[in-house]
């Protein structure tokens, strides 16, 4: 018996749980009919607690190929399940890939929590997760939203810096260029070169990553929605 199963898992939340790439993609080709519609009642279907197979993988880390996967076959990247979207999901499990996948698959870079307010940028600092800083803002986040409680994701950032140095660099990153820290690298005035910073970084244009290079030949991949996945 699995322990982590809930009533109503079907095999998919299994495999999202488990993180089988290759046994998901095996139901999507070859068990679940082959028609779009099929395709995205199996990827968006929900167990008794709400959990739909792509909220477990963007909760868990490591499942960026699974959640490239569940988004190809259809499933609902702006769900919102216990007031937590599924970006935020991924943010807090520091997956930045997967907020990639789900921000091109139509995934909602301002929605909040209705409890605090809190986007996904705002979690991503708050947890202290720089990679998944840096891609919500090339994706373009809004650096200056705030919670309910009216601090934002700068703000929780510098206010922990004290505790951990990766604090420190979530801070620089979420700077604006040209103001203060995180101005960005550029040649002194003996004419030295410098490392770009942080801040410079999380601007510039970002290489799409092959999470799992087999994973792109999927039957289903003619009909996706998105031309970069």
């Amino acid at each position: 018996t699995d322990p982590t199963a809930r009533s109503g898992d079907t095999c998919l939340h299994l495999i999202a749980r488990r993180g089988y790439w290759h046994l998901g993609r095996f139901v999507f080709m070859h068990v679940v009919p082959q028609n779009p519609e099929a395709r995205r009642d199996a990827a968006n279907q929900k167990n008794a607690v709400g959990q739909t197979p792509l909220s477990i993988a963007c909760s868990t880390t490591g499942r960026e190929d699974m959640v490239l996967l569940f988004c190809k076959a259809g499933a609902d990247p702006n769900y919102v399940l216990d007031d937590t979207t599924m970006l935020i999901r991924a943010a807090v499990s520091g997956q930045d890939m997967a907020i990639d996948i789900l921000h091109r698959y139509g995934a909602k870079l301002g929605a909040r929590s209705e409890k605090t307010g809190r986007t996904a940028l705002i979690k991503a600092a708050l947890w202290g997760e720089l990679n998944c800083v840096r891609m919500l803002l090339r994706a373009g986040a809004d650096r200056r939203c705030r919670g309910w409680d009216g601090v934002s994701a700068i703000m929780h950032a510098s206010r922990r810096a004290t505790l951990d140095p990766n604090y420190d660099a979530i801070a620089e990153v979420l700077v604006p260029r040209g103001i203060g820290i995180g101005a960005g690298a550029g040649v002194n005035n003996r004419g030295d070169v410098h490392q770009p910073s942080d801040a410079e970084l999380a601007f510039r244009p970002h290489q799409i990553l092959d999470v799992q290079g087999e994973m792109w030949d999927c039957l289903f991949d003619k009909i996706s929605d998105c031309v970069v996945y």
